[in-house]
C-alpha cells in the first residue's frame, strides 16, 4: 500500500519539474513524497501493535493435588479460581479411571463466588485394580489442571508367634518375661499401627513393654518384638488374663488368653564349669521349692537347649514325647538333684568353644549353665613367612588365637646361627620367650629377627620354631637375601607433566654372573623404560640410562611417583618423581596483526586453578616489539581472570611487512607462542592542504608517495562537503575533496 501511495503521488504530476532552484526552506516534491510514506508507516505500525480482542482464560486452583483413598472408600479435594470471571465459568471433574467416580459432575463459578472452594468427592470402588487414577478438572477457558489419586488397599491383619501351650493359651511364668513377636500379614498403605493392651484383675495381670507397634511397606513382615510379664496373684498354681491386640489400621483385632504360672526356682549345680574336647560331664538339677501339686496338675517339667551344636545334652527321660526333658512330679520329687550330661565333641580347629545350657519351663525361673570345651591353643603369626636382607632386620607378630585359661609361655629357636632372633630388645641380650596372659593374650608380640652379613653373595634361608605347654607348635620361614646395591643418580627428579627426564643406574659391586633388574612405577601417569636391565661381570659398572616420561591428566595436581628397582639378587631401590602440573594458556587471540607504529592487544588466562602461584615472562623473537607488561602472575584466586597483554610494532624506513613470534615462556619453557604480523603504513605526500574554489572553477593538487611500495598501491579521494547552514551550496556544482589511502 505504502510503495502504491507514492507511484500515485510520483504519477500525480504535482512535482515540479527538475532544475528549477527551490528556496532553501521549501520543501521538496521528493521530500513530501518521503514524509507522506513514513506517515502512512507509522499508521500501519501503530495498528499493528494494537492489542487483539481475545476471550479470557482462567487459571484454576486445586487442593490438594494429590490424594491417597483406600479402595471402598471416598476422599475429596477442593477447586476455586484464582481470579474472578467476567461470565460464569463451568468446570467438571472426570477420571477415566475404571473404579473410580468423581462428583458433582460439573460446578458453577460465578463473578460472586469464584474465590470459594467447591469440593469435588472421589469415591473408589472396593474391586478397583488400578493403582493410580488421574481426575482432570477441565472447562473451556481453564488452564486445564489433573489430580493424582493413589488407591491404596484395606489395612492388613496382623499375626503373632506365639507358641501355644495344649489349651491354646500363652503360657507364662509368674513375674519372668516372656517375649513373642508381631507382625502384618500383607503390605499397608502407609504407616500402620498396631495396639497391644494387658490386663489387670483381682487374681491376674497381665503388662507389656510396648503398647502400640508401627509398620509400613518397608518392614510390614518383619516381626517386631514385645516382652510380656505377668502376675499371678491368687492362690491356684495358674491363673488366666488376656492381652487385646487391636488399632484402626488392622482388619482383625482380638484377644488372647494368658496362663500365668506360679515361679519355682531352678538349682543346677555347677552354674559353670569346663571340660575337654572329646570328653562328658555333668551336673544336677533340682527344684528350690515344692510345687502345688493337685493330682497331675502343677508337676514341672524342665527343657534343655544347648547353644553349641558340639555340646550335646543327655537327660534321665530317654524316651517319649518328653525325651530330653527333666519331669518333677510326685515320683520325682522337688528337692532330689537330677542329673544331665554333656558332651563335648572333638573337632579339627585349633579353637577354645563354648556353650550355653539353657533351662527353662512353664513355671520355672529359667537358668543356664556355661560350659567352656578347652582344647590348645594355637598361635597366629603375622606374616607367615620372612625376607630379610643380609645385615638388615626384619620382624614378625605374634598372639594367642585364644583366650588361655591361664598363662601360656612360647619358646622360639632359629635353625641358623646367621639368623638370630630377639622377643625384648629393651632387655640385654637376645630373649627367646614370650608370655600371654589372660589379658595380652590378643596383643601381637613382635620378635625382631637378624640376618648376619658375609663374603658371598648367596642367599640363605632359616627357620624359626614357636612352641610350648598346651600350645599348637607353629614355624616361621626366614629367606636370607644376599643382594647387590643398586647406585642410582640422581636419587630424585623433578620433571614439568608431559616432559621427560632421565637417571643413571649401575651396580656398586661385580657379580658372579647375570643380575636382572625390574623397574616400575607407582603412578599409571608415570612411565619408566626401559622396565628392565640386566647387569654382568663385564658391565656391571657401566652407568645404564633409565627414562622417565608423564603424560597430561586433565587435574591441575602435582603428582608424585616411585620408581621402585627390584630384583631377585638386588636390594630394592627407590627413586622419588615429582610431576608439576602444566596448567595451559588461554589466550584470546592465536596470532596478531597490527600497523608499523600502532598496537594491538590480547587477553591471558589459566585454564585450571594452580597450587600455588604462577608467573610467565613475555618476549619477541627477535627483539623489537615493546610488550606491556613483560611478566603475567596469576594466583589461586585470579588464576581465571583475563589478564590484557599490549604489543606495539615499531616503525622502520623500509616498506616491508615484517613477521615476529610472540613467547609466553615458564622459566626457560616456551608455554606458548603467537605469530605477529605488523603492516608497513606508507604515508603521502600532499601538495596543498586545502583548495579554495569557485563555484563553476577548478582547482588542482599533486599528491605522491613517500616511499617505494612492494606493489601498486591505488589512492582514493573522497569528497567531504561542508555544510553552510544560511544557504547550502548546489550539491553537484560545489564539492570538497579528501584524499585517502587505501591498501
Amino acid at each position: 500500500m505504502k510503495g502504491e501511495l507514492i507511484r500515485q503521488r510520483e504519477n500525480s504530476g504535482n512535482s515540479p519539474r527538475r532544475g528549477i532552484a527551490e528556496h532553501p526552506r521549501q520543501k521538496t516534491p521528493r521530500t513530501v513524497r518521503i514524509a507522506a510514506a513514513l506517515a502512512l508507516a507509522a499508521l500501519i505500525a501503530v495498528a499493528w501493535q494494537s492489542p487483539k480482542i481475545q476471550a479470557q482464560t482462567y487459571t484454576v486452583e486445586v487442593s490438594p493435588e494429590t490424594l491417597s483413598v483406600e479402595k471402598g472408600k471416598t476422599g475429596t479435594f477442593k477447586v476455586k479460581l484464582t481470579e474472578q470471571p467476567q461470565f460464569d465459568v463451568y468446570i467438571s471433574p472426570k477420571s477415566e479411571t475404571t473404579g473410580v467416580t468423581v462428583s458433582p459432575p460439573q460446578m458453577t463459578f460465578k463473578t460472586d463466588n469464584w474465590h470459594v472452594y467447591q469440593t469435588v468427592t472421589v469415591t473408589v470402588a472396593a474391586n478397583a485394580t488400578a493403582s493410580t487414577a488421574a481426575i482432570k478438572v477441565e472447562a473451556y477457558n481453564i488452564h486445564n489442571r489433573t489430580v493424582t489419586v493413589t488407591l491404596t488397599n484395606p489395612p492388613p491383619e496382623y499375626e503373632h508367634n506365639i507358641t501355644l501351650g495344649q489349651s491354646g493359651n500363652f503360657r507364662v511364668t509368674h513375674d519372668q518375661p516372656a517375649s513373642f513377636g508381631v507382625r502384618l500379614k500383607g503390605v499397608p498403605a502407609g504407616d500402620a499401627t498396631v495396639t497391644i493392651a494387658g490386663e489387670s484383675k483381682q487374681n491376674c495381670s497381665t503388662s507389656v513393654s510396648t503398647t502400640s507397634l508401627t509398620f509400613n511397606s518397608s518392614n510390614w513382615n518383619a516381626y517386631q518384638n514385645v516382652t510380656l510379664t505377668a502376675k499371678n496373684k491368687g492362690s491356684s498354681d495358674s491363673e488366666r488374663c488376656q492381652i487385646t491386640f487391636g488399632g484402626d489400621d488392622i482388619s482383625n483385632p482380638g484377644s488372647l488368653s494368658v496362663d500365668v504360672r506360679k515361679a519355682i526356682a531352678l538349682t543346677p549345680n555347677p552354674t559353670s564349669l569346663r571340660m575337654a574336647e572329646g570328653t562328658t560331664k555333668t551336673f544336677t538339677v533340682r527344684l528350690a521349692s515344692e510345687p502345688k501339686i493337685v493330682n497331675l496338675h502343677g508337676s514341672r517339667t524342665v527343657s534343655f537347649a544347648s547353644s553349641n551344636p558340639d555340646v550335646t545334652i543327655t537327660t534321665p527321660i530317654d524316651s517319649g514325647i518328653n525325651r530330653g526333658k527333666m519331669l518333677f512330679n510326685r515320683q520325682a520329687r522337688y528337692n532330689v538333684p537330677q542329673t544331665v550330661t554333656l558332651t563335648a565333641a572333638a573337632d579339627s580347629d585349633s579353637d577354645h568353644d563354648s556353650a550355653t545350657i539353657s533351662l527353662s519351663g512353664w513355671g520355672l525361673i529359667n537358668k543356664s549353665v556355661n560350659v567352656t570345651v578347652l582344647e590348645p591353643i594355637g598361635l597366629t603369626l603375622s606374616p607367615a613367612s620372612l625376607s630379610v636382607d643380609e645385615g638388615e632386620e626384619g620382624s614378625f607378630t605374634v598372639r594367642l588365637a585364644l583366650e588361655p585359661d591361664s598363662d601360656r609361655t612360647v619358646n622360639l629357636t632359629s635353625s641358623a646361627a646367621a639368623v638370630t632372633l630377639d622377643t625384648d630388645p629393651d632387655e640385654s641380650g637376645d630373649q627367646s620367650a614370650l608370655t600371654f596372659t589372660t589379658v595380652n593374650w590378643n596383643t601381637p608380640q613382635t620378635v625382631k629377627v637378624r640376618a648376619a652379613t658375609d663374603d658371598d653373595h648367596n642367599d640363605g634361608s632359616a627357620t624359626i620354631s614357636l612352641s610350648g605347654a598346651r600350645i599348637v607348635s607353629n614355624t616361621l620361614a626366614v629367606t636370607v637375601r644376599d643382594p647387590y646395591e643398586l647406585s642410582v643418580d640422581p636419587a630424585s627428579m623433578s620433571l614439568v607433566e608431559g616432559g621427560s627426564a632421565s637417571f643413571d643406574v649401575k651396580l656398586t659391586a661385580q657379580p658372579t654372573g647375570n643380575i636382572a633388574v625390574s623397574l616400575s612405577s607407582s603412578n599409571d601417569d608415570v612411565g619408566v623404560f626401559p622396565n628392565s636391565i640386566s647387569f654382568d661381570s663385564g658391565n656391571w659398572n657401566t652407568a645404564r640410562s633409565i627414562g622417565v616420561s608423564t603424560r597430561q591428566d586433565t587435574d591441575w595436581v602435582r603428582d608424585t611417583a616411585t620408581i621402585t628397582l627390584e630384583g631377585t639378587k638386588v636390594k630394592t631401590t627407590e627413586v622419588a618423581v615429582t610431576v608439576r602440573e602444566q596448567i595451559p594458556l588461554i589466550l584470546s587471540k592465536q596470532s596478531l596483526e597490527v600497523n608499523e607504529g600502532t598496537s594491538t592487544s590480547f587477553t591471558v588466562r589459566l585454564g585450571g586453578r594452580p597450587n600455588q602461584a604462577e608467573s610467565f615472562s613475555l618476549e619477541s623473537s627477535p627483539s623489537g616489539l615493546t610488550i606491556s607488561p613483560a611478566t603475567l602472575s596469576f594466583t589461586t584466586t585470579n588464576w581465571d581472570s583475563d589478564q590484557t597483554v599490549t604489543v606495539r610494532a615499531p616503525s622502520d624506513g623500509d616498506s616491508d611487512d615484517e613477521s615476529w613470534t610472540l613467547n609466553i615462556k615458564r622459566g626457560v619453557n616456551t608455554i606458548s607462542s603467537l605469530d605477529v604480523e605488523v603492516k608497513e603504513v606508507i604515508r603521502m605526500s600532499v601538495s596543498k592542504s586545502a583548495l579554495n574554489i569557485q563555484e563553476g572553477g577548478s582547482e588542482t593538487l599533486t599528491v605522491r608517495l613517500a616511499s617505494q611500495p612492494r606493489q601498486p598501491d591505488l589512492a582514493d579521494l573522497h569528497r567531504r562537503r561542508r555544510r553552510r547552514l544560511e544557504h547550502p551550496p548546489d550539491r553537484d556544482a560545489h564539492r570538497g575533496h579528501r584524499l585517502g589511502h587505501q591498501r
